[in-house]
């Protein structure tokens, strides 16, 4: 199996936490962007209008760009070190301004870019939300577009909240392993028989399915059990307030089509003839959603088989044999979720290489380039 070979490719590492449990507690989700490009000033109206944006929680994150401010260049005065400059055995002190005008100088690059690609000949205010950042001559970028128009705090909240998601999260953090959402094909027949043989597999899968135990060394947060369980989900793709879900949800699809289906699928990548639904137009899909929001895999047609289901089972709950989440395979959704307010995570974030780091932690969150 595919999944067999991915396991073969990652490194060896100690860690005897089950992976679903080691991304609860480790693995933040990568941040789907959001670009507001005003003009130096806004109306009283439009102020009252995105003062919301503030208080949105989760991995959307919102970044005002002052277009005004970045056509009149980079003002490197409030990061000029006062003391005295040294070209060798540089201060602590100086080596931290340099550090803070360098953050500043590439999140400036950064949104001016973000405008040549999004915000260039548009009425502002206008706002675009991206997909998490990809990797482009080594450097981060900005994904595809998930949404864009005149911002609206109502917006907002509909990309990242939706009935199924908040079930989602609390079934998560009441101790579900994983929780297998059903897109349905719209044949009500075989969506129905779909769903009843996912939860035998998943009923074999607990009952035979080895669950890791951590060692003493992994102390992982008392507040969500920790147990082999497993639900299944469907969603409803005639519910408004699924859409923006299941549009994130599909370009897990295309995200694993354009690795040539070398995760965990056989499906083909896909091209300019293929339908949104793509090769799965006639099938049920089942897309197993684990720690805080993140979907493994997309699993259609006659992959929906008990061998490949244990497959799976055995992955989300054997050790966590690579710590580095971008070594695995997956994407993280977007959720209004603050998960670290709803329970205590034991082991800290994950530190490894690889995470991709949003524009926020550039800048201050109030800080409107």
């Amino acid at each position: 199996m595919a999944l067999v070979l991915l396991a073969g490719l990652l490194p060896s590492m100690a860690c005897d936490t089950p992976v679903f449990r080691y991304a609860l507690e480790k693995w933040e989700p990568e941040s789907y962007p959001a670009f507001v490009f005003l003009e130096d000033s806004l109306t009283a109206e439009e102020a009252a209008a995105m003062a919301p944006l503030n208080q949105l929680s989760g991995n959307l994150t919102v970044e005002r760009v002052n277009i005004a401010k970045l056509a009149a260049g980079f003002d490197a005065a409030p990061y000029e070190f006062k003391g005295l400059k040294k070209k060798y055995r540089k201060s602590k002190d100086q080596l931290n301004a340099e550090q803070k005008r360098a953050a500043a100088e590439r999140a400036f690059r950064y949104k001016r870019s973000m405008v040549e690609r999004f915000g260039q000949g548009k009425p502002l205010p206008y706002a675009v939300v991206c997909f998490p950042s990809e990797i482009e001559n080594g450097l981060s970028k900005a994904g595809d577009v998930l949404w864009e128009g005149v911002p609206d705090a109502q917006v907002f909240a509909a990309l990242a909240e939706s009935p199924t998601r908040t079930e989602i999260a609390n079934r998560i953090l009441d101790g579900d392993s994983a929780v297998w959402l059903m897109l349905p094909s719209g044949e009500a027949e075989k969506d129905e028989a779909c769903l009843a043989r996912l939860n035998e597999m998943l009923r074999t899968a607990e009952r035979t399915v080895e669950l890791s135990i951590p060692g003493k060394d992994d102390t992982i947060s008392g507040g969500v059990p920790l147990r082999l369980s497993f639900s299944t989900l469907r969603v409803d793709p005639s519910v408004p307030e699924e859409a923006f879900f299941i549009q994130t949800l599909r370009k897990l699809r295309e995200k694993r089509g354009a690795l040539g289906g070398k995760h965990l699928s056989c499906c083909p990548a896909p091209s300019a003839s293929v339908s949104p639904q793509g090769c799965d137009a006639k099938f049920p899909v089942v897309i197993p959603i684990i720690g805080r929001g993140r979907a493994i895999e997309w699993v259609t047609g006659e992959q929906i088989n008990e061998e490949y289901i244990i497959e799976l089972c055995r992955y989300i709950s054997g050790p966590c044999s690579c710590e580095i989440k971008n070594q695995n395979p997956g994407m993280d959704m977007l959720f209004s979720v603050d998960w670290e307010s709803r329970f205590v995570p034991m082991m800290g974030p994950d530190e490894g290489p690889g995470e991709l780091k949003g524009l926020g932690g550039m800048l201050k969150k109030d800080d409107d380039v």
